[in-house]
């Protein structure tokens, strides 16, 4: 694979240090790195500064001992020395057109296959069912598609996942709700995102502030866990509702072979999760939760840093990061509840 522009000049700048000030020079950790203004050039080298104290002469002296032998000829224009000790590089736009040149029409870009490929899962966005993508979800997705297309392009197998959240106490909130405002939500009846996004709003506030409400939303929390089909089906009809509107997004970003799976994916695990810590003799119960003391983590008040089983029998985000974790690693069998 081609050398990036900033490798090929931390090696020539390194090659000028060492004939400019011998070759038993200490090099800086940084040699060479991007410009924060793009009028001072492409690329800087602050080296000089860093060696001023070695030699016991001024930066901007060295800067233009180390400029006078920096071989950088055809690549970028002649060096820029800038008080009080840079060197400044600009790449030669001929240099940078022959570079893009001699990649068109090569499937490869430059880029050299895996020589052990390997099997990646790489995380999405990870948006919340029955709530909108928003700005904040666009940055890893990019972010997770430039990697995956990368890693393909090299050979490795690679699984696109979106961890979503569709799962927990805010689903039985809401489906309550949908039983008073929506009650065909989970028969066919078509209802919009933005409907659901205010829905959930206006179920937070009544969690809140009616008891009745809460002990009602508690109740088809637990309906939903054990499978009662009315809860199921509303449920279901969020997830689908949520996905088509998530895929509208990823259309437009030209993602592809995403897979969606949520956090209800590993609810069949969890106790197994737990159990098989428990054997590994790594919970400790405390105050009736089930943790896992993880020796140097803890935070203000000496707790402990995973609590992997609540008192009352619940599970959390960190049970189910867990068995997905342990999911991916083990290829253990997955589904989706019923």
């Amino acid at each position: 694979m081609a050398l990036t522009p900033l490798t090929m000049l931390q090696a020539r700048v390194a090659q000028a240090l060492y004939d400019a000030f011998g070759p038993t020079v200490r090099l800086p950790k940084v040699l060479v790195q991007p410009t924060r203004d793009p009028r001072h050039g492409d690329y800087t080298c602050a080296a000089a500064m860093a060696l001023a104290r070695t030699f016991g002469r001024p930066p901007d002296e060295l800067a233009l001992r180390l400029a006078a032998v920096l071989d950088v000829t055809g690549v970028c224009e002649a060096p820029e020395v800038v008080a009080p000790g840079f060197v400044n590089l600009r790449l030669r736009d001929s240099w940078l057109g022959e570079r893009v040149g001699s990649l068109v029409g090569d499937d490869t870009l430059g880029l050299a296959p895996a020589s052990k490929p390997a099997h990646l899962v790489i995380d999405y966005s990870g948006p919340n069912v029955a709530k909108e993508m928003h700005v904040g979800h666009l940055r890893s997705t990019i972010i997770g598609d430039c990697l995956a297309n990368v890693a393909e392009h090299r050979g490795d197998t690679v699984e696109r996942v979106s961890h979503i959240g569709d799962w927990g106490t805010q689903f039985g909130m809401l489906i309550a709700h949908l039983d008073e405002v929506a009650p065909g939500a989970g028969a066919g009846e078509p209802i919009a995102i933005d409907d659901v996004a205010d829905f959930y709003r206006q179920a937070s506030a009544r969690f809140g502030a009616d008891p009745t409400f809460a002990e009602a939303a508690r109740r088809r929390v637990v309906d939903l866990q054990s499978g009662e089909p009315r809860a199921g089906a509303a449920w279901r009809s969020l997830v689908e509702l949520s996905a088509a509107e998530n895929r509208v997004v990823y259309d437009q970003l030209g993602v592809g072979g995403l897979v969606e799976r949520g956090e209800s994916t590993y609810q069949p695990q969890l106790a197994g999760v737990v159990a098989d810590l428990e054997a590994a003799g790594l919970v400790v119960v405390d105050d009736g939760a089930r943790c896992v003391f993880v020796p140097g983590f803890t935070n203000t008040e000496e707790t402990p840093p995973l609590i992997v089983q609540k008192a009352d029998g619940g599970y959390n985000y960190a049970t189910t990061d867990l068995a997905a974790l342990r999911s991916r690693i083990e290829g253990a069998p997955i589904a989706w509840p019923t």
